[in-house]
């Protein structure tokens, strides 16, 4: 079985690269394939870290993961180790109550949360003390 990940670098204000956002894909093609959000993140989880252990997909740095709603709130980042990823609240989250909850768990736990993608809305403001800025 092959897994395929794209990684991207991630900037900090300096322009020093300080992790890599790890894409799903599910073949050589590099684009993102028409399937769930849900499933790909899913997927990316189990075939990239799961499967594989944490040497070849971490490369020392952290690795930001887009959560879509759903596994947020079912907390699938605590399947991985605090100290070597981001969450990134995939744009296509609803900010309501659930989202928060789940939120506010994780970084309780330790995990380092970011908004991805993110458009301003008076809904997120309660979200931005449990946000990391780079």
């Amino acid at each position: 079985m092959f897994a395929y990940v794209a990684r991207q670098p991630i900037f900090n204000r300096r322009q020093q690269t300080i992790g890599h956002e790890l894409l799903f894909r599910d073949g050589e093609c590099n684009a993102f394939p028409a399937i769930d959000a849900n499933e790909a993140t899913c997927r990316l989880v189990l075939e990239n870290y799961m499967a594989i252990g944490d040497d070849l997909a971490y490369k020392g740095q952290r690795n930001f993961i887009n959560f879509p709603h759903s596994c947020l709130v079912n907390l699938i980042p605590l399947l991985l180790p605090k100290n070597k990823v981001v969450i990134e609240i995939l744009e296509t989250c609803t900010p309501d109550d659930e989202l928060f909850l789940a939120i506010k768990h994780l970084h309780h736990k330790g995990y380092i949360i970011a908004l991805d993608d993110f458009e301003y809305d008076v809904r997120w403001h309660r979200f931005f003390s449990f946000c990391a800025y780079y």
